[in-house]
């Protein structure tokens, strides 16, 4: 498996691995090196005792600064401290790792949601980095075999909860949290975001910000646009419609898909008449060979499935371009997990039945997570921040480290964290019923609304109503469960 192409991987180690990064001198930043593969952007910068490393793309959402701005105007910022950097973070979007240092303090921070995944050992030596299997290869650490059980009842195309991974040691760095990379100190800084008063006000101002998200995506990458029939993909495509960027568009036609198919015929009818390039790809055939390839750089529980999608993106994509993806304003943008439900029922229990596994050591770290959501004033916000973490964080992210690996570059346009604390802001009823995507739509191709969405399955009827949505999640978990007791 050849990694020259990759755009964002690193390891951060007082180790070399020459074999993964043949780059011919590691990048130091204090006692540490930074490895990466030839393609991946560093930007770096240094002043007194202060020091920026921005590995990946980094862009601003407000316009204002060009990419060979951003360092400067970090390091500018943590001048008065890491409190200061957050500030100034919070309006950057894309798929980065940032490493700050000031006075013999180092802090690890990435992106809003986590796409630049961010590995390490919770140890006394330090080393973090883009797989945790590179980590635990890299230290030498052997799995955790009660970690491994946490995938009872699921299989390798979901999560592992909270922070834990495989191996032992081997934590993961959440959105919205920095890591001390030296004291091993992990610090929440994410807020709870008032009620909006103006929801237009706020929906345009982040229109604008997507906007400018968009226009530096396509200056850095060729982007490509997957569409189907359902709103996230149309909305994705909306806003590069409305900032006249170039871009390709494809369609993966999946067993049991038809022409008649909505997800084939929906995307056909609407790049015909907007003359947007249309492929539909069939899913690549699975090869026991390229899996196993890339299992020598993930390990070994990474889902056959998952390997077969990212190598048939790569077929339609190509190693030069980006793929947009829209499971942000899918799980934020339509407060995915929590509907129409009350605040209060983000209960340790529900949300362990949202990670698909039965295992019994996954609800005590579930109820951990809340408790860290109370002590920071955020209990309330539980729904978003659990989505934010563990579906954004944790199994879009995944994705998007094994479609690197493959030659695909993800990105997604609405990775900015003002901009996702902006959407959380606004009521939730105004959310699930798609409302932020209908007013982007409107604004920026109202035409995209004259075509037909997905119609609805059943299972998507039940989340419309709070009880039965409620009662459905339960039923699901407990029905698994009691499959996974009597199979044994």
């Amino acid at each position: 498996m050849d990694l020259s192409q990759s755009r964002f991987m690193y390891l951060l180690s007082v180790r070399r691995n020459e074999a993964l990064f043949p780059r011919a001198e590691p990048v130091c930043f204090g006692k540490t090196l930074l490895q990466l593969p030839e393609q991946t952007d560093l930007r770096i910068l240094r002043e007194g005792d202060r020091e920026i490393c921005v590995v990946g793309l980094c862009v601003d959402s407000l316009g204002e600064l060009s990419r060979d701005d951003v360092p400067e105007a970090l390091l500018a910022a943590g001048a008065n401290g890491l409190d200061a950097l957050l500030e100034i973070e919070a309006r950057m979007a894309g798929r980065y790792l940032i490493l700050f240092s000031e006075g013999g303090t180092s802090w690890a921070v990435n992106d809003a949601t986590g796409a630049m995944q961010v590995f390490y050992h919770a140890g006394e030596e330090p080393c973090l980095a883009s797989l945790d299997a590179l980590v635990a290869r890299t230290l030498s650490l052997p799995e955790d075999e009660e970690h491994c059980r946490y995938q009872a009842g699921s299989d390798h195309t979901q999560a592992m909860p909270y922070n834990v991974t495989y191996y032992r040691d081997v934590l993961c760095l959440l959105p919205g949290h920095a890591l001390s990379l030296f004291s091993g100190e992990v610090r929440r800084y994410w807020k709870l975001s008032p009620p909006a008063g103006d929801t237009d006000a706020v929906l345009e101002k982040t229109a604008r910000q997507i906007d400018a998200i968009t226009r530096a995506y396509a200056e850095a990458f060729r982007l490509v646009c997957p569409i189907t029939g359902g709103w996230d993909s149309r909305t994705n495509l909306s806003f590069l419609l409305k900032n006249a960027v170039q871009t390709e568009t494809y369609t993966l036609f999946h067993p049991g898909f038809t022409e008649d198919t909505a997800d084939i015929a929906i995307p056909r009818a609407m790049t015909a008449r907007l003359r947007i390039p249309h492929r539909v790809i069939p899913d690549a055939e699975e090869d026991p060979a390229f899996f196993e390839a890339v299992a020598e750089i993930t390990g070994p529980h990474i889902s056959r499935r998952n390997v077969v999608l990212a190598r048939s993106c790569r077929l339609a994509a190509g190693p030069d371009c980006a793929i947009l993806s829209g499971d942000t304003v899918a799980q934020i943008g339509k407060h995915l997990f929590g509907h129409r439900l009350p605040w209060y029922a983000a209960t340790a229990g529900f949300l362990t039945c949202k990670l698909h596994s039965t295992a019994p050591g996954v609800k005590p770290l579930v109820r951990q997570q809340l408790r860290e959501y109370a002590d920071s004033g955020c209990r309330k916000a539980a729904f978003d921040l659990f989505a934010l973490e563990s579906r954004c964080g944790r199994w879009a992210s995944q994705a998007y480290s094994l479609y690197d690996i493959v030659g695909v570059h993800g990105l997604n346009q609405y990775n900015c964290r003002s901009v996702l604390a902006a959407w959380m802001s606004l009521p939730k009823e105004l959310r699930a019923d798609k409302g932020v995507h209908k007013y982007y739509l409107r604004r920026n191709a109202p035409e995209l609304l004259e075509y037909p969405f997905n119609a609805p399955s059943w299972q998507s009827k039940l989340k419309d109503h709070a009880f039965t949505y409620w009662c459905a999640t339960y039923g699901k978990y407990y029905l698994q469960l009691w499959h996974d007791r009597f199979s044994r």
